[in-house]
């Protein structure tokens, strides 16, 4: 419970049902030879390093502070 709480503050776009339905769906397109994969990999993959990024600065943020 912990963790997910964790990822919902911080990522919640990965966690969000709606996102998860949409990927699903590109998935599907891959599958069948409709989309590229890399191409939805960097998609996915670029906005989300950013943002693990932004959480691990703020991580170490708040344990500098303890």
């Amino acid at each position: 419970m912990t963790v997910t709480k964790m990822l919902v503050e911080n990522l919640p776009k990965i966690m969000d049902v709606k996102f998860t339905a949409h990927l699903e769906e590109h998935l599907d397109k891959v599958a069948q030879g409709e989309l590229d994969r890399d191409t939805l990999l960097r998609g996915f993959y670029e906005p989300f390093s950013k943002d693990v990024k932004t959480f691990k600065a703020k991580k170490a943020s708040e344990l500098q502070s303890y």
